[in-house]
């Protein structure tokens, strides 16, 4: 058993989501990842188990640990850190191009995230910002430039960004083939134009809970493949009756005598 922010606090995750300059900040309140992540990756390797049991009658079992789900994420800056701390020189040239990060925009708590390639990103980035004298800096030519001034380049992007809301410094961005993405709360997803397109969420309804409610319908989409049959949680007791006739070969009668002992309950019974 695990619950996902503990764990994302012991393996150092939750300080890396906090503001810029801000160490003591915290930006994620409601994801309560990894939960869904590592429940994703248990599913997964479910299905890997079921195709082999079909392919050889062996299954399996599935163990998945959170901490391991959130430590792959950070394999990078693991390694990076340990060979710093080895005292080993790190080759290659920077991780990430400059620009590179999230950038506060016009309005309260607005933010746009904005990332560069390449040469062609940054000459790009520098038309639609409006700073030829950039794009025309030699020091800032390649990428290994860029990321010795990545903060004189950040300070330049978050300048433009911060007059503009999110959603139009991202049209403008993308129209000039610029990575950028504005942030998108949780009640903007639904109807965010990439996931409405492609159905990403649909509308389902549970008895226990008296609005419709949002839910994911299917990651892909395929010509292949149907949309999954979304059906409500059932209750507590809701297919005992099913589970004992089909499963268990139980007969009616015997059925019946062990709901009158208690014995089996159904939803009536709990509900009561």
């Amino acid at each position: 058993m695990g619950y996902g922010p503990l764990v994302r606090a012991s393996t150092g995750f939750t300080a890396q989501w906090c503001y810029p300059g801000e160490p003591d900040s915290f930006s994620d309140a409601l994801t309560v990842y990894p939960d869904h992540v590592a429940a994703r990756i248990g599913v997964i390797g479910t299905l890997a188990l079921l195709i082999r049991r079909q392919r050889t009658g062996c299954g399996g079992t599935v163990s998945v640990a959170q901490s391991e789900v959130m430590l792959s994420q950070m394999a990078v800056k693991i390694a990076e850190t340990v060979l710093v701390h080895e005292g080993k020189p790190l080759g290659g040239g920077p991780e990430f191009d400059a620009p590179w990060g999230v950038f506060a925009c016009a309005g309260d708590d607005e933010w746009c995230v904005v990332t560069s390639r390449g040469d062609a990103d940054w000459q790009a980035l520098c038309g639609v910002i409006g700073r030829p004298d950039l794009a025309a800096d030699q020091t800032l030519a390649t990428a290994a430039g860029r990321d010795a001034q990545r903060s004189r380049i950040d300070q330049a992007v978050g300048a433009w960004l911060e007059t503009r809301n999110p959603q139009e410094a991202m049209t403008l961005l993308q129209s000039a083939g610029v990575p950028a993405g504005e942030m998108l709360r949780v009640v903007d997803l639904p109807e965010f134009g990439y996931f409405k397109e492609r159905g990403f969420f649909c509308k389902v309804t549970h008895p226990l809970i008296p609005e419709p409610f949002y839910l994911e319908n299917a990651p892909v989409r395929s010509e292949l493949l149907p949309d999954p049959q979304q059906n409500p949680a059932p209750l507590m007791g809701e297919q005992t009756v099913e589970v004992a006739r089909d499963l268990l070969g139980l007969s009616p009668n015997e059925i019946t005598q062990l709901i009158e002992k208690k014995i089996l309950e159904t939803s009536e019974a709990v509900s009561r």
